[in-house]
């Protein structure tokens, strides 16, 4: 992963007297800015899941903001937790603490109460302080979206070792991680919803991408497994499978170039057109909020009974697979 600054960052420096800062252990060495503070702007909504809180990794951005902002606008409370610097060996851009910052003050913007964290799923001590900070200002842990992942191109004979293990430390081990330290509180409070991030990647294999696809049907086996072990606590857990969608970790040259295998000329355009032919649904790449929604349906009353399932969102592409 990539070297945290020593230093202890704070992500709402315009009010200082309100700064609340979380400290992991001295070895990892982890930054973390812990924001609970409400926006002013407006009263909190008023909806279903009002005084509920939800904990999302990989928030700062893409599917874990857009699962963010469908839960807020009912109503949740939401921790922002993303690592919110690059890693070694990941070939695009990860999230900034610019990003993390822009991200709360969204989601302060829809009348709730959110809390950001810079920290690293790969780390249970970091994910353990994160939710204990979660239960301590808001008094539940209610929701966790397991959603933080990285993406990797390369052939199998051709991908080396470090970048291997990395994939498979982030995406599978991390989001274990993240359950395994989630769960237990949701245990004790006999009652939570957990929904883990897959993928289509995890519906059939991709030559361009097999590790990738590797982590993602093994959480969808840690969502199925998850449900069983947690079932009697009243704890449901499902996993959601995106087709492609408009984020940084698609949206970017060098994924629309080799993933895609458009060539030197491919570009986010081509992306569309190629997306929109897969789908017999008249749309092309999926938005975040796309996913946002049926991640709040799984929050919801409505899918209290629903547990262990792997639920596509894809425009309809996984019926035919593959095209």
């Amino acid at each position: 992963m990539s070297e945290f600054h020593s230093d202890l960052r704070n992500l709402d420096v315009a009010n200082p007297a309100r700064r609340k800062l979380l400290t992991a252990t001295a070895a990892t060495g982890l930054a973390m800015a812990a924001m609970p503070i409400a926006s002013q702007a407006q009263e909190a909504p008023k909806g279903e899941l009002s005084g509920r809180t939800a904990f999302i990794t990989g928030g700062a951005r893409g599917i874990g903001l857009g699962c963010a902002q469908e839960l807020a606008k009912v109503g949740a409370n939401i921790v922002l937790y993303d690592i919110a610097s690059n890693i070694n060996g990941i070939h695009y851009p990860l999230a900034t603490l610019d990003d993390l910052n822009n991200a709360k003050a969204t989601i302060e913007a829809e009348g709730v109460r959110c809390l950001a964290i810079q920290g690293d799923i790969r780390n249970s001590d970091q994910l353990n302080i994160a939710m204990q900070q979660t239960v301590h200002e808001f008094g539940s842990l209610d929701f966790l979206i397991a959603n933080a992942a990285v993406y990797q191109i390369g052939l199998l004979d051709q991908l080396p070792e470090d970048e291997i293990q990395l994939v498979i430390d982030v995406n599978l081990a991390g989001t274990i991680k993240t359950v395994q330290v989630g769960a237990p509180i949701m245990r004790e409070q006999k009652g939570g919803r957990i929904v883990i991030i897959s993928s289509v990647g995890a519906r059939a294999g991709n030559p361009r991408s097999p590790v990738y696809c590797t982590t993602k049907w093994g959480v969808i086996g840690l969502a199925k497994s998850t449900a069983l072990i947690y079932g009697k606590y009243d704890v449901t857990c499902n996993a959601v499978c995106p087709a492609t969608v408009n984020t940084v970790m698609m949206n970017n040259e060098s994924t629309v170039k080799h993933e895609l295998a458009l060539g030197a000329d491919g570009n986010w355009d081509m992306v569309e057109e190629f997306t929109r032919r897969q789908h017999p649904l008249p749309v092309g790449v999926l938005e975040p909020r796309d996913i946002g929604k049926t991640v709040k349906f799984l929050c919801s009353e409505d899918a209290a009974l629903v547990s262990g399932e792997a639920i596509d969102v894809s425009a309809g592409r996984t019926a035919n697979w593959p095209t």
